[in-house]
């Protein structure tokens, strides 16, 4: 499978932050969504943004219910 373009990655950047505009607090998929971005912005060296979305994403986690725990997110390094 072909990595995605620029465009089409900061097309999901553009999406995550949609949904975390409407989401609630403690929607199983917020910390997911951080983390997401988190990982975008250290593939553009953008390593205070990275810190900020990864900490967001732990911060997501205290708000989420004890069924959703722990988060697991498995990144393709391909």
């Amino acid at each position: 499978m072909d990595k995605p373009s620029k465009t089409e990655r900061e097309e999901m950047n553009k999406s995550f932050d949609a949904f975390l505009s409407v989401a609630a607090k403690d929607h199983p998929k917020v910390p997911c969504a951080y983390y997401r971005k988190a990982q975008y912005h250290i593939g553009n060296e953008n390593t205070q943004q990275f810190v900020a979305c990864y900490e967001a994403g732990l911060a997501a986690e205290d708000h989420q219910l004890p069924c959703f725990l722990p988060i697991t997110l498995t990144l393709n390094t391909a």
